[in-house]
């Protein structure tokens, strides 16, 4: 299997698959194949439940990290899998050991993260079939949009740190794939490869757009958000014209993660910003996303 730090060889049985992160764990499900083991790095309630759901045995550990290379080991592993934020030490510490396969960075398109898995694990022809699918959505969506005008700013709230998504984060190129504009204060942006831009409380005037989605749930809070000053006189706030969106859907490239956010995005375009996922639904959208390709 080849990746960004090199080539990972494995027999054709991968043995006790663990992932060390639901991300990672979610892209490979999307392909067809179960991890045994998850760890919840990411915090991703609605990952953890899919993949309980699934049948893979969920492992708690705190989240935003990576889980201590001892505790890895203590799966007994036959292949280890992680979603890579470019640290080559961590991999370097575990690929001595097991052999181990790092899958692409949130800030990759969705559509090389998809061929990622379908190349890495012999499942291109699923890994296909969900392309397409997704692409028509798109493409639904798209003739929905009412263009560039239709402008979405992106803004979220967490450990403290206020925040838009950067130009490679998984949304804004998902905005900009289905056409929507961003406002001028949220383009270029692109803040050391991060998927996120940290805001001063002066820069909220500059966020305005025609639509204001605010990342809630999870490690996100939306009310956080809403109570920097100047928030409340955005003419999206005052205008009604605010959507909360699930943070931690959104700032992902796994597959299901893409079908949220075009799902999202739909109800944007059809001007139902209470029509978009929550923690609540995510089994039923998960349901709708399976069914893509059944």
């Amino acid at each position: 299997m080849s990746h960004e730090f090199g080539e990972t060889s494995v027999s054709g049985d991968l043995g006790r698959i663990v992932s060390l992160d639901e991300y990672a764990a979610l892209g490979l499900l999307a392909v067809g194949i179960t991890p045994d083991v998850v760890f919840t790095s990411w915090g991703s309630e609605i990952g953890q439940d899919i993949l309980a759901s699934a049948g893979t045995e969920v492992v708690t550990v705190p989240p935003l990290g990576a889980p201590p290379i001892e505790q890895v080991l203590a799966q007994d592993p036959g292949l280890v899998i992680f979603t890579s934020m470019g640290d080559r030490s961590y991999y370097d510490s575990l690929a001595s050991t097991v052999p181990t396969v790092p899958v692409p960075a949130v800030t990759t398109p969705w559509r090389e993260n998809l061929a990622f898995f379908g190349r890495a694990f012999d499942r291109q022809s699923v890994a296909d079939k969900l392309t397409v699918a997704l692409e028509g959505k798109i493409a639904d969506v798209s003739a929905r949009s009412g263009g560039e005008a239709n402008t979405v700013s992106v803004l979220m709230s967490s450990s403290g740190i206020l925040a838009t998504t950067t130009e490679q984060a998984p949304p804004s190129l998902l905005l900009a794939e289905i056409g929507f504009g961003r406002p001028e204060s949220q383009r270029a942006n692109t803040a050391g490869g991060l998927p996120y831009a940290p805001l001063s409380d002066e820069a909220i005037p500059a966020q305005d757009a025609r639509i204001v989605a605010v990342f809630d749930e999870g490690v996100y809070e939306f009310g956080k958000v809403a109570g920097v000053p100047g928030f409340s006189s955005l003419s999206a706030v005052q205008e009604n014209r605010v959507a909360k969106v699930n943070g931690d859907m959104w700032l992902a490239t796994h597959p299901f993660a893409t079908f949220w956010m075009i799902e999202d995005m739909d109800a944007m375009a059809a001007g139902n910003l209470t029509g978009t996922g929550t923690e609540a639904v995510a089994a039923t959208r998960y349901q709708e996303f399976t069914a893509l390709t059944a």
